[in-house]
């Protein structure tokens, strides 16, 4: 690890300003977490209801042979709606793509969590040992600009959260970042590790 150039010494304005974007990114990663949670959870409620469906139309097919429809209509028209209810769900899934935005969210939430624990390292280092802060404030702030344009869309639902964020009311993190830790610099296998984590959520 380099030093930090003399020339560019750390100062409390660069760190509080490296703390703000981490904890900004803190609550984007969170987010993205329970976006991809929801839509993990719509696409298994979507597979069980048309999994159901299929077979209650059998049922109700086999039941309306047995009762005659042409004298009972109800049956044969009970069959139908489900067959259509089935293919509505069916549909759905293909279109609303549930599996990949819970995905593309996991994989957001991992490269957050990178960001924040190259922050961490950092900070957890005396000034001295630390890369070059103009540096590092300049690889902050290319990174965080490069999550918010290649993440997916955060739910609506959470445009409240986004809006006190940026007006800064949310609680400040500045005690998790100056807390003394011990962490390694962030590899590729650190966001295999967490895509893996929050696949299990």
């Amino acid at each position: 690890m380099e030093e930090s150039n003399d020339s560019h010494p750390w100062t409390k304005g660069i760190e509080d300003l490296i703390i703000k974007l981490a904890s900004d990114s803190e609550v984007y990663k969170t987010l993205h977490e329970k976006d991809a949670r929801q839509a993990n959870i719509n696409h298994n409620r979507a597979m069980y209801v048309a999994l159901a469906l299929g077979p209650i139309s059998g049922v109700i097919a086999s039941i309306g042979a047995v009762m005659h429809p042409e004298e009972n209509k109800l049956f044969p028209i009970a069959e139908i709606i489900l067959g259509f209810l089935s293919g509505i769900v069916i549909g759905s899934i293909k279109v609303a793509k549930f599996d990949e935005k819970s995905t593309t969210h996991k994989i957001a939430s991992a490269k957050y969590t990178s960001m924040i624990s190259n922050i961490n390292f950092q900070l957890a280092l005396p000034p001295k040992h630390r890369d070059d802060p103009m540096e590092f404030m300049k690889w902050v702030e290319r990174k965080y600009d490069e999550l918010l344009i290649q993440s997916p869309l955060i739910s609506t639902k959470y445009s409240k959260t986004c809006e006190d964020m940026e007006a800064g009311k949310l609680p400040n993190l500045n005690a998790r970042f100056n807390s003394t830790i011990s962490k390694p610099v962030p590899t590729n296998d650190t966001l295999k590790y967490e895509i893996n984590r929050l696949n299990n959520i």
